[in-house]
């Protein structure tokens, strides 16, 4: 029975935490369309875009086999340190070669597109991916462990930070860029709740 009471509230508290990021993004969807304007809003969206494909071809696939493996070698501490730090050296190596790559090739991304602005917000926007590429690791650690309490925190506290450093820098006049300035800061620092 405590089994199916912890189950209950590890998908109750993940449930939440997914609404409340969606809600969240949908707000920062408005704030930017209002406030950006349609150009700068599709710039915003194509620019996501790319970090949304760059962190699903990086992550190789191996935050879903970082859960499995965390669960089931969770309670053999050497097995789990090999696990744990070889995933994380090698999403991290992942992370800035994947960076170089997208600040070498953004030039070559803008003229594919068309749309020379591109070229200044994916190179603000490399510097994200060894974190983005690290807190995947860092957050399928927490699900393999099932630690839902801290993995839902540290959904909320992402969110957070990107949507309150997103308002703040669009406020003070720093337009699209701010927006993307914004995720990089987020993924840092939930890198560093994650990391405590």
């Amino acid at each position: 029975m405590e089994e199916a009471k912890k189950f209950a509230l590890d998908v109750s508290l993940t449930f939440v935490a997914s609404m409340f990021n969606m809600l969240l993004t949908f707000l920062i969807s408005i704030i930017l369309g209002r406030y950006l304007g349609a150009t700068e809003l599709g710039l915003y969206r194509l620019t996501y875009t790319f970090y949304g494909v760059a962190t699903m071809i990086g992550a190789l696939g191996i935050p879903a086999a970082v859960i499995k493996y965390v669960a089931e070698y969770k309670y053999d501490n050497e097995n789990l340190n090999k696990i744990v730090s070889s995933s994380i050296i090698t999403s991290l190596i992942v992370g800035i070669v994947l960076g170089l790559l997208i600040y070498l090739l953004s030039q070559t991304f803008a003229d594919l597109f068309k749309m020379p602005e591109i070229k200044s917000l994916l190179e603000l926007l490399a510097p994200v991916f060894p974190f983005v590429l690290v807190n995947s690791i860092l957050f399928s650690i927490l699900n393999g462990l099932r630690d839902m309490k801290k993995y839902a925190t540290a959904l909320i506290i992402q969110q957070l930070l990107m949507a309150t450093s997103t308002v703040v820098l669009i406020y003070y006049g720093f337009g699209v860029s701010g927006a993307i300035i914004g995720i990089l800061l987020s993924s840092a620092g939930i890198s560093v709740y994650l990391i405590h």
